[in-house]
């Protein structure tokens, strides 16, 4: 999972290429030595050219593009679908819009945090120039700087690589974070969904759709509960059957399942699943980002206070020193 706007673009104008030669008839061959010959990323030139090489070779158009683990397993999951049911265009438009809702999602949360970003970095610069000057020595103010801002850095690298994980008890903690958790589950809802309608669309039976949606969607406690749904699939029952039992799965997307499950209209029922829950995180992520200002504006509150605390105390001392 790429939390760069930019990868997510890239990946948005690289399948509506390959989605606009399908559908003028170019093979597989052709259409990815086009793309390679003109890659609409520099990243991108590599991998398809190895790709090229590999399609050449005999080997099909999903484990050719899965090499140099250049794409998501949500996309090659769906691309091995569509070349399994011969439906690759729809496929490709589905990666198309669904990585440009991601790219939209994250530009969104990204410009939301770049004032209280630019914020701490002035506030901790002010206070590490002020200890500096009053300790009179340069260093004094250049270490408090890089022992306020490091740690920081280090936290969110820390942050970053605990969210590409794929880990339940990982999950769990982010989840407890206010908008962060609700806003992580609908953006794994909506990939599941997303992924569920490309391998209906693609003729891939629930068995087998189940299991490999789960894979995709990036969520280790949903992938557990779409395992769960397969054996109940295997064991005859309908998937409705055993959702309501799952508490992965909301309410809303039980629900709206079995109607469609019923109603003989799931394709129609997932585009609006995977609508609604990248809705949902896109209104999360934003409300964090409202939320972080927040607690940064009260952080360099609280730090200005103890400044000026200090510095007030300080002045008591001296002037205790001074009258004895």
């Amino acid at each position: 999972m790429s939390f760069l706007p930019s990868s997510h673009t890239a990946k948005s104008h690289l399948y509506s290429q390959m989605a606009s030669m399908t559908a003028a008839g170019l093979p597989a061959r052709t259409m990815i030595e086009t793309l390679a010959a003109n890659p609409v990323s520099r990243a991108f030139g590599p991998p398809l050219r190895t790709a090229l090489v590999r399609i050449t070779q005999g080997e099909s158009l999903t484990l050719a593009l899965g090499a140099g683990n250049w794409l998501p397993d949500f996309d090659l999951h769906l691309i091995g679908a569509g070349e399994q049911s011969g439906g690759m265009e729809p496929v490709f438009r589905l990666l198309a819009d669904f990585h440009e809702s991601q790219a939209s999602m994250l530009r969104t949360f990204y410009a939301g945090l770049v004032y209280p970003t630019v914020l701490i970095h002035v506030g901790v610069s002010m206070l590490a120039l002020v200890l500096g000057v009053i300790a009179q020595n340069v260093w004094t103010g250049i270490f408090t700087l890089m022992g306020m801002l490091l740690p920081l850095y280090i936290f969110v690298v820390i942050v970053v690589l605990l969210l590409k994980s794929r880990n339940s008890f990982v999950e769990k903690i982010f989840g407890c974070v206010p908008f962060l958790g609700h806003g992580m589950r609908s953006q794994s809802l909506s990939r599941l969904s997303a992924a569920l309608g490309g391998l209906t669309q693609a003729g891939i039976p629930p068995i087998e759709s189940w299991l490999q949606a789960g894979k995709a969607c990036g969520s280790a406690s949903l992938m557990h509960a779409c395992e769960r749904v397969r054996n109940s699939v295997i064991q005859g029952h309908p998937p409705s059957f055993v959702l309501p039992t799952l508490s992965a799965f909301p309410s809303t997307f039980t629900n709206l399942y079995r109607t469609g499950e019923q109603s003989g209209t799931l394709d129609e029922t997932f585009i609006r699943l995977q609508k609604y829950y990248a809705e949902e995180g896109q209104r999360s992520l934003k409300q964090l980002s409202i939320l972080i200002p927040a607690l940064v504006y009260g952080l360099v509150v609280l730090g200005v206070a103890v400044l000026v605390i200090s510095l007030f105390l300080g002045y008591i001392r001296l002037l205790n020193d001074l009258m004895q």
